[in-house]
């Protein structure tokens, strides 16, 4: 006759206390059954009407996942000041929307959580994320800081108002700089007889390395080796674009050096105003603005190819990405993923936002029947786009090229000297990053 085993009274209370309890309340956890709520700290830079969007998935987030709180916090003025304070000072957001060209410099200074062992656990699809996005962020095999959510190449974007005024023929995939330049002389002018300029042809005035570097690539010339260990723009194929654009503003004076006044402090106010027949850019504010904007009839078409019939274009876009320092990687891993979802992105195309995600640009969502623009122009402009090169020390390195290029801009000096500091100089930080002061 077998014998039953008995279970020690201690034993059996053990039991029945197990069946009435959450397993988590037993081990001392916290979190998602202890009644105490996990706070997700975000921060994030985004027109308003994107940010109204966002605080709803936030809040659908929640609802989703009662036992966390989003603490959300828009960047309105000097955004990446305020987010590297944080991150030096150890309070970094969870998670946070930032450039892609970035990640690199902020993965070296150890501030951003690598992703790899949740997209590895997951089996999470990376196929549908345009390619430039990853490119630009440095982000593949084991090197996955951040989550592309958002980017677009360069378009050309003209007020089609003024060009029928003077009967021009609007922009085409035929036209190359020479093009450019013609149609800029004809639509400066002085409209108002004072004797000064109040309409100019474009606006492209160098400085600003991550958009002069794509009319140096259009020229032949490269910028970075293939490593971006070495600086090499001192070439003749950079020194040609860079002439180019400079003459634009010194030769033809078809691009403002300064804004007109302080009520159109950028370059899309130049243009909502009727000032500018034409500007080379990534189409966000375009697409988000302008539509707002009463009797502004503009449209986008590609960017001109150079005199060597070679079209390049850059790509830049952004991601969200996490902190190395949180808390609840698991819990903003969860929110991460809701963020760049297709759901998501539909919405945001839907809202004039260029998704990283490239079934959402080729669908209904962005590319609509019933606006002023061409958005499918956008699409086909990834066929020539290239990524911007995520770099260390991008910060320094752009603060080198803005004061020579401006100097050679605003103070006349030699584009050939200016390009011999630069790389001078680029190479000088380079060296200290790579192999050591």
């Amino acid at each position: 006759m077998s014998q039953r085993r008995r279970i020690p009274l201690g034993g059996l209370f053990l039991l029945v206390l197990m069946a009435y309890l959450p397993a988590c309340t037993l081990v001392g956890c916290t979190g998602r059954d202890s009644g105490k709520k996990i706070i997700l700290e975000v921060y994030y830079d985004a027109p308003l009407h994107i940010s109204d969007y966002y605080l709803s998935v936030f809040r659908k987030f929640e609802r989703d996942y009662p036992y966390i709180r989003i603490k959300s916090e828009r960047g309105v003025t000097n955004y990446y000041a305020k987010l590297q304070t944080r991150m030096a000072s150890g309070t970094a957001p969870d998670v946070m929307y930032i450039q892609n060209k970035s990640l690199a410099d902020y993965r070296d200074r150890g501030v951003l959580l690598n992703l790899k062992a949740f997209i590895s656990k997951e089996k999470y699809d990376l196929d549908d994320i345009c390619e430039l996005g990853l490119i630009e962020g440095g982000i593949s095999g084991e090197q996955i800081y951040g989550m592309p959510v958002t980017g677009a190449p360069e378009v050309l974007i003209y007020n089609k108002g003024l060009f029928d005024e003077l009967s021009l023929s609007y922009p085409d995939e035929r036209w190359n700089w020479d093009d450019l330049l013609a149609a800029s002389i004809k639509l400066t002018r002085d409209t108002n007889g004072d004797g000064r300029i109040d309409q100019f042809g474009i606006s492209i005035v160098p400085g600003w390395w991550a958009q002069d570097i794509a009319w140096i690539w259009s020229n032949g010339g490269e910028v970075f080796n293939n490593k971006l260990n070495k600086c090499v723009v001192d070439n003749r194929q950079a020194r040609e674009a860079i002439q180019f654009l400079a003459d634009l503003t010194d030769k033809y004076r078809v691009t403002p050096k300064k804004l007109l006044d302080a009520k159109q402090n950028s370059v899309a106010d130049l243009f909502m105003g009727g000032n500018l027949g034409m500007f080379v850019g990534i189409p966000y504010v375009a697409l988000t603005e302008f539509s707002k904007v009463k009797k502004l009839d503009w449209d986008i078409a590609p960017v001109p190819k150079s005199r060597l019939g070679k079209r390049v274009v850059r790509y830049t876009g952004e991601c969200w990405t996490i902190s190395s320092k949180t808390r609840h990687p698991k819990e903003a891993w969860l929110l991460l993923k809701r963020l760049c979802s297709k759901e998501v992105a539909r919405e945001l195309a839907k809202r004039s936002m260029v998704p990283a995600k490239i079934s959402v640009l080729n669908s209904s969502d962005f590319i609509k029947p019933d606006t002023a623009c061409r958005e499918e122009v956008v699409v086909e402009s990834l066929e020539f786009a290239r990524a911007v090169p995520s770099l260390h020390n991008v910060e320094e390195l752009g603060s080198i090229w803005k004061n020579q290029i401006e100097a050679t801009v605003l103070e006349k000096n030699d584009v050939s000297s200016a390009l011999k500091n630069i790389e001078r100089e680029l190479n000088t930080v380079l060296f200290k990053k790579y192999v050591g002061d």
